[in-house]
């Protein structure tokens, strides 16, 4: 008799623990969602990449903005060219831009000041996006 009271008090126990619990809402989960309002230069995103420094860059097809201190802010030498491939590496990013021919292309690099290089690919190198 006294194990099943104990079980009983147990499960209720549990039960009400489980009650006051909020299953499923982690801060990780939060969403928030930007538009060309909030600073994007558009709101087809191709590609992100995070720095080490916690910078997100998003390339989209009208250029690249980043996300510092709580804002979008455009980059502005990629203004109105298509940035589908990004990469980053501690505080370096890596932008790809290429025509709508799909040929050639551009590489630029970038740091927290801007574009610091970029490089002109060949107009015959031929570049297809993966499906």
């Amino acid at each position: 008799m006294r194990f099943r009271l104990f079980l009983l008090a147990a499960l209720f126990a549990t039960t009400v623990f489980a009650a006051s619990m909020q299953i499923g809402t982690f801060l990780q989960e939060e969403r928030t969602f930007y538009s060309t309002k909030d600073g994007l230069q558009d709101n087809n995103i191709l590609s992100l990449a995070v720095t080490a420094h916690g910078d997100v860059y998003a390339g989209t097809d009208a250029g690249l903005a980043v996300f510092r201190s709580g804002k979008w802010t455009a980059v502005k030498e990629l203004t109105g060219q298509s940035v589908g491939a990004l990469a980053a590496n501690k505080s370096t990013i890596l932008a790809f831009s290429q025509p709508s021919s799909q040929k050639g292309g551009t590489v630029y690099v970038l740091d927290s000041n801007g574009v610091r290089k970029s490089f002109k690919l060949p107009s015959g190198l031929n570049i297809t996006p993966l499906p």
